[in-house]
């Protein structure tokens, strides 16, 4: 992969697009957990 970006180290493409993953894992859980989870900006109804 790092040869077909221009890249001449393996760790520079490691370095440049692993920086990102904590990012995109945070915003998967999100999106899974928006999925199944009421939205914090909602509150449950009370029953009359």
């Amino acid at each position: 992969m790092s040869s077909r970006l221009g890249h001449s180290r393996v760790a520079f493409t490691l370095d440049m697009y692993s920086a990102d993953v904590p990012d995109l894992d945070k915003q998967a859980a999100e999106d899974i957990g928006g999925l199944f989870l009421p939205k914090p900006d909602h509150e449950p109804r009370e029953e009359q």
